[in-house]
């Protein structure tokens, strides 16, 4: 039996007992306002009507609250990333050589993890996983809660993983730190940023392309 089935009998049940006089409706908006006090198992009844609402209700605005600071924590990261790249890259020398170095130092974290950040505490592989492939390169703890990893310089296998002369690079987000799901696409992702053409084949001086956002994040954008 499923649930609007559940339903129907309940509403059912209260008919025939009102039909046979157990109890009085005085008005349409008090449902539950009756000249006489309710029976126990008129308020079990409620009970179950309330808790299958709550089943059905609760977890969908859990989700919602959770994808509404997912997708404004989203926002604001790529927006810092963004503001650091083209500052770097427009007006502070920045470089392949240095391009991992110089958002470590610029963007504001609680925490900087030069080297590793699988193994200094920026991502906890053994919570957050391995599902980038980017937690064993430098990495940042935002205030806003989320993790960056693969914040390398040039030539390594995050950030900086582009071949002398390249002008693209990925690096990873979880967006919730150590609070699940910890999946790739879900709270998970990698975004590339690209420099100088639009294919990202050269590097070239001026201002940076945007961070390119995959397909799995673009809800979070709308």
């Amino acid at each position: 039996m499923n649930c609007h089935q559940r339903f129907q009998n309940i509403l059912l049940f209260l008919q025939k007992r009102r039909q046979c006089g157990v109890f009085k409706l005085t008005s349409l908006p008090g449902l539950l306002h009756r000249a006489k006090g309710f029976t126990l198992a008129e308020l079990l009844v409620s009970l179950a009507i309330l808790g299958m609402i709550a089943t059905f209700t609760v977890p969908k605005i859990l989700y919602a609250q959770q994808s509404a600071k997912n997708a404004a924590v989203f926002k604001e990261t790529v927006a810092t990333i963004n503001a650091v790249l083209y500052q770097g890259y427009a007006y502070d020398g920045m470089t392949q050589a240095n391009v991992g170095t110089y958002i470590r130092s610029h963007v504001n974290a609680i925490k900087i993890c030069n080297s590793n950040a699988g193994t200094q505490g920026c991502w906890d592989t053994t919570i957050q996983g391995t599902n980038t492939g980017q937690e064993g390169e430098p990495g940042l703890v935002l205030p806003n809660g989320a993790t960056l990893a693969g914040l390398d310089d040039c030539c390594g296998n995050g950030f900086g993983g582009m071949a002398a002369g390249e002008a693209s690079g990925n690096f990873a987000i979880d967006l919730n730190g150590l609070e699940g799901p910890n999946q790739l696409n879900q709270d998970q992702f990698l975004l590339y940023a690209c420099f100088g053409t639009v294919s990202c084949t050269t590097w070239l001086t001026g201002p940076p392309g945007k961070i390119t956002i995959p397909a799995a994040a673009q809800s979070f954008f709308q």
